[in-house]
């Protein structure tokens, strides 16, 4: 999912399934697009993304505890249709998180047109979460084609659209929680992108850590 920097070696509402209301805020920031006449809300849709009868009819709960570790325990809403898949992490990785994302979840559509990755990597207190994304993105030289900052599911975000390679593209959420920071990311084709939008957007707004 990508190298951290190395210095550190919906107003709306979307109803959660079986889990009550998750407000999200208006971003608080946005900076132009490279995609000519495309708003934020067109490529990071937050609000009004479905009505209460498609979400509870299209999109279920998926609940995660990665490693074992009830600290990292999750969940999320996906398309019933979509499917999570197994992922290995070394004790090499953990043992140096400071270093590098550690991957924790991945799911994916029918035919792998699109999938969601969480992650996360240790960051010092010190160090803001404004300040990481700019140096993760840049390391990682994912150029940044939408940005706003809000607050989903009542955790303070950084929301990006980059693009990965000359072909996909992906939205990417970071949100601190503690020692980590967690990076959520919904990629597609970059062709593809305006069909999965919205379902990038419930996903990505609904997500919550449990602890």
């Amino acid at each position: 999912m990508g190298r951290v920097p190395r210095r550190h070696l919906l107003g709306a509402m979307l109803l959660l399934l079986l889990a009550g209301p998750v407000p999200a805020t208006a971003p608080r920031d946005s900076r132009p697009a490279e995609q000519d006449g495309q708003s934020v809300e067109q490529l990071l849709p937050f609000q009004n993304l479905v009505s209460d009868r498609e979400l509870k009819r299209d999109f279920f709960r998926m609940e995660f505890t990665p490693l074992g570790d009830p600290s990292l325990a999750m969940f999320f809403l996906v398309p019933r249709d979509w499917q999570s898949r197994a992922l290995r992490v070394s004790p090499k990785t953990l043992r140096h998180d400071d270093r590098q994302l550690v991957p924790l979840v991945l799911v994916t559509s029918p035919g792998m047109r699109a999938r969601i990755e969480v992650g996360y990597v240790r960051v010092p207190a010190r160090v803001t979460l404004e300040r990481w994304v700019q140096e993760y993105l840049a390391g990682n030289k994912l150029p940044v084609l939408k940005r706003q900052l809000g607050n989903f599911s009542g955790r303070a975000v950084v929301d990006v659209l980059v693009r990965r390679d000359k072909q996909e593209v992906s939205r990417m959420t970071f949100s601190r929680h503690g020692q980590r920071i967690i990076v959520f990311s919904c990629t597609t084709a970059e062709r593809a992108y305006e069909d999965f939008a919205r379902t990038c957007g419930i996903a990505t707004v609904s997500f919550q850590m449990k602890s």
